[in-house]
């Protein structure tokens, strides 16, 4: 929830209220704590994810049920299962989070600022806190996250490192002390 949370704290939001006192786990308040340069890198980092058209084609949660009926046959894991589990969860969290604070969690925001080339503003405007931004988020982190301290954590630096669209980087660590 941490990177929608981010996305609309970042981007120009549909809603107008900037408030974040009643922010459900303080989100917002621990994303406003960064520094000016970790801000930067996390806006650099969202702005190089893939959009949800540009995983279409890459991520099962978001193929087509054809492509979908295909996957259901040839893996250990049944996508009907994960995708009515990631349905109940979105549920749970529109009913007790999202529609009590949609000041703060706006089911669309607006990227950035239209160029002048733009002639369609809503170009910017892409899903957040609604069910195809919350698939795009698990995509996102089913894709891109590591397990560290027995904990999946989205690490900016290290996906952009495994990301590259020349090649990848396999990353190796030690632990270091006792």
């Amino acid at each position: 929830m941490a990177l929608l949370s981010y996305l609309s704290q970042t981007s120009s939001s549909t809603s107008t209220s900037t408030s974040t006192s009643n922010t459900p786990n303080s989100i917002h308040d621990k994303t406003s704590r960064l520094t000016v340069e970790q801000q930067q890198l996390m806006e650099a980092w969202i702005k190089a994810l893939p959009n949800i058209q540009e995983l279409k084609n890459q991520h099962p949660l978001l193929w087509t049920q054809s492509q979908q009926e295909i996957l259901q046959y040839s893996s250990t894991k049944n996508i009907y299962k994960v995708l009515d589990d990631m349905e109940d969860d979105f549920t749970w969290w529109k009913e007790h989070v999202f529609d009590s604070h949609r000041d703060i969690f706006p089911p669309t925001v607006t990227l950035g600022c239209s160029t002048d080339d733009d002639d369609n503003d809503n170009n910017n405007i892409v899903p957040c806190f609604n069910m195809e931004g919350f698939t795009w988020a698990m995509a996102i982190v089913m894709s891109r996250a590591y397990f560290v301290e027995d904990a999946l954590r989205l690490i900016p630096m290290l996906d952009m490192a495994n990301h590259d669209p020349i090649g990848t980087v396999e990353i190796q660590c030690q632990t270091v002390g006792t």
